[in-house]
């Protein structure tokens, strides 16, 4: 169970490190929408996929071992939080966890914020180009109404069969 329980906390640590760096890389899309910046967007959002895989493959590495732990405490996965976790084991693990499952509670709080406010700025500008699309669709800078622009396209079209 040692061996699991430590497993389990360099995982949850590589994860941190992960999620700190997710949360600047959130940070850096804040700034990157505004500008409309595609290719600083376009860099951000590849690292943010990069990052989230690799959680991902942590999670899927970490999910086994607290299943494993799970049994050994005769409790469901379900159950087992580490908080929990941290009540039910010895030191150093139970400090350890405590204060790991604080940092993920932390940092994942954080990252939500970010996410609130990328969407914010990510609704707004989808809102703006909405707007700017209607408004070009009802400009008419050349003052032509429906039946010249029918008129110009036959036009247009005899000159294309004639030529």
């Amino acid at each position: 169970m040692q061996d699991l329980l430590e497993r389990l906390s360099e995982i949850l640590s590589q994860q941190l490190v992960l999620y700190n760096k997710l949360l600047l890389i959130l940070s850096d899309q804040r700034y990157a929408l505004p500008t409309g910046n595609t290719e600083d967007i376009h860099e951000v959002l590849t690292q943010q996929e990069t990052l989230t895989l690799e959680l991902k493959a942590l999670e899927e590495a970490r999910l086994p071992i607290m299943e494993k732990l799970s049994q050994h405490l005769q409790k469901t996965p379900e159950q087992l939080t580490l908080m929990k976790l941290a009540k039910l084991v010895e030191e150093p693990f139970s400090t350890k966890y405590r204060k790991l499952s604080k940092q993920v509670k932390s940092i994942t709080k954080q990252i939500d914020d970010r996410n609130q406010d990328n969407k914010y700025l990510t609704d707004n500008s989808l809102d703006l180009i909405n707007t700017s699309l209607r408004l070009f669709a009802t400009c008419n800078p050349f003052g032509y109404n429906d039946q010249d622009l029918l008129h110009l396209k036959g036009k247009a079209t005899k000159f294309q069969t004639t030529a």
